[in-house]
């Protein structure tokens, strides 16, 4: 029977994807299929391109991601104005998103998403229409309103995955307004079925009914609530599931780690590898019985 990974977004906390990958890689678990959603986006997308998880790894902890985020400074200082003035705004992000964009498109060698090496498929939304985008490597079937997307570059699927409402601008793809995938579908377990898995180990690294103390600021208080309600939407979707003993999910809580927090990537990478190596018996045993 095969198996699909899906990973969830959650920010800096994302990191912990990583070292699942690590410890999945080291005992010769390989997933036939990939989904990820935000920060899930980027690790499954790297993955399903060939990078193994040691050299993601080495990627993510040898960037200054600071240097990454290109704040819009001339839109905010002109939304200031325009809040003094009329109390109102045309400011869609504190984040342009290009220095990030342009650093995916370089490490996926400006490839189509078809040119995955394991079938892939990524969440976006539609602000305006609310309708989920599913960017995936070959097309898919199902159920829903959604838009199925299999001929875009890779780096455009994970630009619009990570659009944090508020902090990034949306992406613009094809006249739509992108945003982040979490807002509809913050572990994308459909889209694991959609494209053929039959056993699905799910990765949570957001809100697992945890606490995460001192959240403040317009970013995290943005993720955070993106993750409290696809918690809920996710507990409810898993209700209506006819088979979940194909099921498995590993919630990996980082309650010290804000999801802006980059400081503590390599600690989120650690947190994911000795989580998984805890329950390592019970994914095995998941894994390999049919």
């Amino acid at each position: 029977m095969n198996w699909g990974l899906c990973l969830s977004g959650g920010g800096v906390r994302g990191g912990a994807h990583i070292g699942v990958l690590k410890v999945l890689e080291e005992n010769g678990l390989k997933p036939d299929y990939i989904t990820g959603t935000s920060a899930g986006a980027i690790v499954s997308s790297l993955y399903s391109f060939g990078y193994s998880a040691k050299t993601i790894e080495e990627i993510i902890s040898s960037l200054e991601l600071k240097k990454y985020i290109d704040l819009d400074i001339n839109g905010i200082l002109d939304a200031l104005k325009d809040l003094v003035v009329t109390s109102n705004t045309n400011l869609t992000g504190l984040v342009n998103g290009h220095a990030l964009e342009d650093l995916f498109k370089e490490l996926f060698s400006d490839k189509f998403i078809y040119q995955a090496q394991i079938p892939l498929g990524i969440i976006a939304v539609d602000i305006n229409t609310a309708e989920v985008f599913k960017f995936t490597s070959h097309p898919i079937q199902a159920d829903g309103n959604f838009v199925n997307i299999t001929d875009c570059k890779v780096h455009e699927a994970i630009r619009a995955s990570i659009a944090i409402p508020g902090y990034f601008k949306p992406k613009i793809f094809r006249e739509h307004l992108l945003v982040d995938g979490g807002i509809r579908d913050n572990l994308p377990l459909d889209l694991l079925i959609e494209l053929g898995a039959e056993k699905m180990l799910l990765v949570n690294v957001g809100f697992a009914e945890n606490n995460f103390e001192n959240v403040h600021g317009i970013a995290e208080i943005a993720v955070q609530a993106l993750d409290i309600m696809m918690f809920d939407s996710f507990n409810k979707s898993l209700l209506s599931l006819e088979n979940r003993e194909n099921i498995l999910i590993l919630n990996t809580t980082m309650p010290d780690i804000k999801p802006l927090d980059f400081k503590k990537i390599k600690k989120a990478i650690e947190i994911g590898y000795i989580e998984t190596q805890r329950q390592l018996p019970k994914i095995k045993e998941f894994l390999t019985n049919n």
